[in-house]
């Protein structure tokens, strides 16, 4: 996110860097549903052993039509871990995630 102050930073062409910031960058309003998997068809998530095992372990006690904007800070930091978890991604990058949870 930010420039180095000295040194080199070599990356991998095409590389997929996930990552769970301190700030809350979750969407004002919308269900925890398509917060997390977007506008994927719900077979194809449904389908998805991963998808699956995050959303229960993660959000298994949160309604999947909750609206975001109601829910508490540690439930929302558990939905932006949840979306994190469930992208295809190469690196996953986590700054102090336990801070709300």
């Amino acid at each position: 996110r930010y420039a180095p102050d000295a040194g080199k930073v070599t990356v991998r062409g095409g590389i997929r860097v996930g990552m769970l910031a301190q700030d809350d960058d979750l969407p004002e309003s919308g269900s925890v549903q398509h917060t997390i998997v977007g506008d994927r068809p719900e077979h194809e998530w449904l389908g998805d052993a991963r998808v699956r095992d995050v959303l229960k372990g993660l959000v298994g006690d949160l309604a999947l039509d909750a609206d975001v904007d109601t829910l508490s800070g540690g439930q929302r930091r558990r939905v932006a871990l949840a979306r994190l978890l469930v992208g295809d991604w190469d690196v996953v990058a986590l700054d102090e995630p336990t801070n709300h949870l």
